[in-house]
């Protein structure tokens, strides 16, 4: 995740008012299909500090030997739980990658809901860009260079 932007956007939005008072009342989720280092640990502690819920695929760093799982479960129950109650913000490792996105939703759809913004709807905003680039994938490559590039067919 790239972490600077996603805060000074989520700060940006704050200070110009309209949805919430905090980065935490935000309807946003950072999102990491896995955990790559001490430093993308950093940076999720950062993020759920400033307030962001952030979520990383895989399974937790934050394990320990069988004789002090007591301890490493009190650890992943802190970042979770704890942090949401001191910063808002909150770190969970989740190894389902539709599980992630269950969650995401969730997250999104219950800070919408606190803000009063209407359910999400996906027939009100329209169709994604997606649907032009199928259509563009279906031309002739000369005819789709045109299209996408400006240049003649031949």
């Amino acid at each position: 995740m790239d972490n600077t932007r996603i805060l000074t956007v989520l700060t940006q939005m704050v200070e110009e008012g309209g949805l919430g008072d905090d980065i935490d009342q935000i309807p946003a989720v950072g999102l990491a299909p896995e955990w790559m280092s001490e430093k993308a640990l950093a940076i999720a502690t950062y993020c759920v500090a400033s307030g962001a819920y952030v979520i990383f695929g895989g399974a937790s760093p934050v394990g320990g030997m069988p004789d002090k799982m007591a301890n490493s479960d009190l650890v992943l129950r802190y970042i979770s739980e704890g942090w949401e109650g001191l910063y808002g913000g909150k770190l969970e490792f989740v190894q389902d990658p539709h599980e992630m996105v269950r969650r995401t939703l969730e997250h999104i759809d219950k800070k919408r809901a606190a803000l009063g913004l209407p359910a999400y709807d996906p027939e009100r905003f329209g169709r994604s860009g997606d649907a032009r680039m199928e259509e563009l994938e279906q031309l002739p490559l000369a005819e789709r260079q045109a299209a996408l590039y400006g240049m003649p067919s031949s």
